[in-house]
Parts: C-alpha cells; structure tokens; sequence
C-alpha cells in the first residue's frame, strides 16, 4: 500500500506542475494575443492585469472584455489551472501526512 501512496503524490504532483504550466503557457499567449490587436509589447503590465482580472471580477476595461468576447475557451482552462494550483498542493500534503499516519499501510 505504501506504493498507492508514492503513486498518488507522484500523479499530484504531475498534475500539479502540469497546471502551473498550463497557467503560464495560457498567460503567455494571451498576452501576445492583446498585443498583436492593440499594439505594444506582450509584457506590457496593462495586459498582465487584464488577464490576472478577466473572469475574477466584471469587464471593467477594453482588454477585459476582448479577451472574454474572443478568448472564453483559454480563460475557461485558466480558471482551471488557477483552481488545480491552490488545490493540489494541500492534496499532496494530506496523501504525505495519511502516508505518515500509516493509513496506507506499510512503513
């Protein structure tokens, strides 16, 4: 049972780190995507806070709201990624601490 346990922390954390990169490669190509249709560079802060805001809070701004008129899809998968990097660690903690506890048996 012990291997149960190394095989449910491994998974978390592939999963874990499989949506910390979704969050970045997401991020990243929404951020050229503002900059190829308003012009600028893709790290301009305005377009960071725009993809940080959009789907949190009401479109308060133009970037805001191209983004959720032509982009629902990616910011779907981000919201996604943004849930599954606050949930996984705390999942890889308590598969840790049951471990430890000897609920999967073993040593």
């Amino acid at each position: 049972m012990t291997v149960f346990a190394w095989i449910l922390l491994t998974l978390a954390a592939f999963a874990l780190l499989l949506a910390m990169q979704m969050r970045l490669l997401i991020a990243l190509s929404l951020r050229r995507a503002l900059a190829a249709q308003f012009g600028g560079d893709a790290r301009d802060p305005a377009y960071h806070a725009a993809i940080q805001s959009a789907g949190r809070q009401l479109a308060d701004t133009d970037l805001v709201r191209h983004l959720e008129a032509i982009y629902p899809l990616p910011l779907q998968h981000l919201s996604l990624a943004r849930k599954a990097s606050l949930v996984l660690p705390l999942v890889m903690l308590a598969v840790t601490a049951l471990a430890r506890l000897g609920v999967f048996g073993g040593g």
